[in-house]
């Protein structure tokens, strides 16, 4: 038996045990979530595992959820097997971003392994990236998560996977083989949503809040093809697309533009000032919670304006009819 595992940092499940199954989006791998299950067994005392690895990520297999597939005469050369190693550790990543579309959190897949039961067959292949996510608060916190919010994330996973960043330009799987550069996923033909996408990634694994907030905007400003007056912008896009009435909107402008506050001491090496520094940390909290409403308001009711090129001028054109239409409002 050949098992498949990738252990997750700062996840919890509340009040359950069994495995649940994440179902695959289009390119990628499904799997089974399972934390404390029979089957950690299959993975420690493996062929090798304990003297490859030590007890120190022994006891991180114990002891975190795992993202975990077994397989039953699976008979692959090593470069496949190492393929499938990357895969799950991409499908973890994929399913961390998933959850983020639920709740703010820090959940960071940490090593994938692939062994096996049967001694002197293979030795283990483990792949450990360069990477921790952080919460919106620059944090490294466990974050429970209840059964009913797992599922939800799920239904995240096909739409994130369908996003550039999990596809070359031809639209082929790229981490079989080989590791890539993500910049070359930014030209300007692609579109919003997806380039919009990476930068999430980027920006969550960052913990110097002004930095992170700096991300956040950035995420904002792709999502709204801004370019020129980004701070006006912005904010009454923000506001115009998710506010719910005009006392909401009227706080996402003023949160949005505080954001840019920041961001222009950041990017211009200012001093921040004591008050503010005591704040960045709600600050950041709010931002991060406005973009993750904006993103999926975007995602789930107005993919029309998943912005290309060539459509650059109608997609801004939507935008300033709902900034329109909310001034009116405000006026009326």
């Amino acid at each position: 038996m050949d098992i498949l595992a990738c252990s997750l940092r700062n996840l919890k499940i509340d009040n359950h045990y069994d495995p649940i199954y994440i179902e695959k989006g289009n390119n990628g791998l499904g799997f089974f979530l399972v934390y404390k299950d029979q089957c950690v067994k299959n993975i420690i005392n493996s062929s090798l595992y304990k003297y490859q690895y030590g007890q120190d990520e022994v006891n991180k297999v114990k002891n975190n959820v795992l993202c975990y597939l077994h397989f039953d005469d699976l008979k692959l050369e090593e470069i496949k097997r190492r393929a499938l190693v990357n895969n799950i550790f991409t499908a973890a990543h994929v399913f961390s971003n998933a959850l983020w579309f639920v709740k703010d959190n820090a959940v960071t897949p940490h090593m994938a392994t692939m062994s096996t039961d049967e001694f002197g067959k293979y030795s283990p292949i483990g792949l450990r990236r360069n990477l921790y996510v952080s919460n919106s608060k620059g944090e490294y916190e466990i974050m429970n998560f209840t059964k009913k919010e797992i599922v939800s994330a799920t239904r995240w996973i096909e739409k994130l996977e369908g996003f550039n960043s999990t596809k070359d330009m031809t639209g082929e799987r790229f981490w079989e083989n080989e590791l890539q550069n993500m910049s070359v996923l930014l030209n300007f033909n692609i579109p919003s949503f997806d380039r919009a996408y990476y930068f999430l990634q980027s920006t969550r694994r960052l913990d110097f809040l002004p930095a992170k907030i700096a991300g956040y905007i950035s995420i904002l400003e792709t999502l709204f093809v801004i370019k020129g007056d980004n701070r006006k912008k912005a904010s009454e896009r923000t506001a115009a697309l998710i506010g719910v009435d005009n006392d909401e909107k009227i706080k996402l402008k003023s949160t949005v533009t505080k954001a840019y506050d920041i961001r222009s001491d950041y990017i211009h090496g200012s001093l921040i000032n004591e008050g503010t520094n005591e704040l960045i940390s709600v600050l950041s909290y709010e931002i991060d919670e406005i973009v993750r409403r904006v993103f999926k308001e975007l995602i789930l009711n107005r993919s029309d304006l998943n912005n290309e090129a060539k459509s650059n001028k109608r997609v801004n054109r939507e935008f300033q009819k709902m900034v329109d239409t909310m001034n009116a409002d405000f006026n009326s």
